[in-house]
């Protein structure tokens, strides 16, 4: 997962709150900053906090966020797309002609932090992959459509995913679970925190059951909570890269 970048792309910018969308369902009015009502942002917030807390969450998907990750795996691009309800634009190796300079894949934390036989075997692996692609289509002339089966699932992409604020809470009460791959759980946090910076009183909790509920729902629980705390720590090694 070194060299991985997730970067906000686009916001809905803040010129009304889920506070005002829900007294819209309340008086029939709409009342862009609700003055009259809620005399402060804190009054704003607690609003918010409640429509989460009573399930009321409709109001939030008004705001849509769009994310760019650069540098992500194909197998990241088959499980985040599992997220019906965003929507996805990706790196296609139908269309683009790899060379040597713009082909390369992700490698996992547990491999960078692996014993060197470990390393050297994925590494050689991936090369192998590499060399066998760009030999099919600029030695034996095989179309770079077809010769992109024997990639694997660690090329990188650049992928560019749109979601409201609603689906966001529900992707990352998934991606942030400890069951996820570790590459998932590093885009996700990476969210996380873009997302708390970005608009705090839209998304005043997020997580996994374990932090939102305090209970796993999980048939097979893990029985450790995953806090931000804990992916700080986990991704120390490649914060920054």
């Amino acid at each position: 997962m070194d060299k991985i970048k997730v970067t906000i792309h686009q916001a809905t910018k803040m010129d009304y709150s889920p506070a005002a969308i829900a007294k819209l369902t309340s008086n029939g009015k709409w009342q862009n900053d609700i003055s009259s009502e809620m005399q402060s942002y804190e009054d704003k917030n607690n609003l918010t906090k409640t429509l989460l807390e009573m399930g009321h969450e409709s109001v939030f998907e008004h705001f849509v966020y769009t994310f760019l990750f650069e540098g992500v795996s194909r197998s990241f691009l088959a499980q985040i797309t599992r997220h019906r309800l965003a929507s996805f634009t990706a790196s296609s190796q139908h269309w683009i002609n790899y060379d040597a300079e713009n082909l390369s894949y992700v490698t996992p934390i547990e491999i960078i932090e692996a014993d060197i036989d470990a390393q050297s075997f994925y590494h050689e692996a991936q090369q192998t992959a590499i060399d066998n692609y760009l030999y099919l289509k600029d030695k034996l002339k095989v179309k770079h459509e077809v010769a992109r089966q024997v990639l694997t699932n660690a090329t990188r992409l650049n992928l560019l995913m749109t979601a409201n604020a609603r689906e966001w809470k529900w992707i990352l009460n998934q991606r942030l679970c400890l069951r996820n791959t570790s590459e998932t759980l590093y885009v996700a946090g990476c969210v996380y925190k873009l997302l708390k910076e970005t608009a705090p009183e839209i998304f005043p909790i997020l997580g996994p059951d374990c932090v939102t509920n305090n209970k796993c729902r999980q048939k097979h629980p893990c029985g450790v909570t995953w806090p931000m705390q804990a992916w700080d720590k986990k991704f120390k090694s490649i914060r920054g890269q």
